[in-house]
């Protein structure tokens, strides 16, 4: 199990009351491709409260990504009642985050670093024609290489494509938690000795 978090917090400093959950809990539950709402969990100053929704498809595919950019994170900012700010969050949040920069970036960094290495290879090369010849492999041979290692992933073990962690979302996990801890102001565990 992954749920899907979202944090709800007062504006100004304030303290959260039932009816500024209420309504974000409410969205939650007839929100489509939510399973389950757990009770908001407040923190002892009130400031900040956690609502857990679960979603029906396993949380680490396509399907469950487009659920939380498509439905739950324009329900929660529909639902947040003036005076507080909701934000989505969970690993399942963290990785429709992650697909979306990575979309992004696709339609950016390759056109302009194939345009790059054309450019460089046109001057080096002398020629118009050979560039793109060049070019053209590097394509079909990272097609390739790309098809060959999710057909492998797939197949042989199992795992869905969508699912593959970036190795920076896994570094920044231990990270994300420590945040998440200072935010719903539970004390830091102290080490032990």
């Amino acid at each position: 199990l992954s749920p899907t978090s979202v944090m709800v917090r007062k504006n100004g400093g304030g303290r959260l009351a039932a009816r500024d959950l209420e309504p974000v809990a409410a969205a939650l539950r007839t929100t489509r491709g939510v399973d389950t709402v757990r009770p908001a969990v407040v923190s002892r100053d009130a400031r900040i409260a956690q609502i857990d929704a679960l979603l029906a498809p396993q949380p680490f595919t396509a399907s469950a990504l487009d659920i939380i950019d498509r439905q739950v994170r324009p329900a929660v900012a529909r639902a947040a009642v003036p005076g507080t700010t909701a934000e989505v969050g969970g690993n399942t949040s963290a990785y429709a985050d992650v697909r979306d920069a990575i979309k992004h970036d696709q339609k950016i960094i390759f056109p302009v670093a194939a345009l790059l290495v054309a450019a460089i290879l046109a001057v080096l090369l002398r020629s118009a024609a050979v560039p793109l010849f060049v070019m053209g492999g590097v394509v079909l041979g990272f097609a390739a290489t790309l098809g060959a290692a999710v057909t492998a992933f797939q197949n042989s073990f199992s795992i869905d494509a969508t699912s593959i962690v970036p190795p920076l979302l896994l570094a920044t996990r231990k990270s994300v938690r420590a945040a998440s801890r200072r935010l719903t102001a539970e004390p830091v565990p102290k080490p032990a000795g």
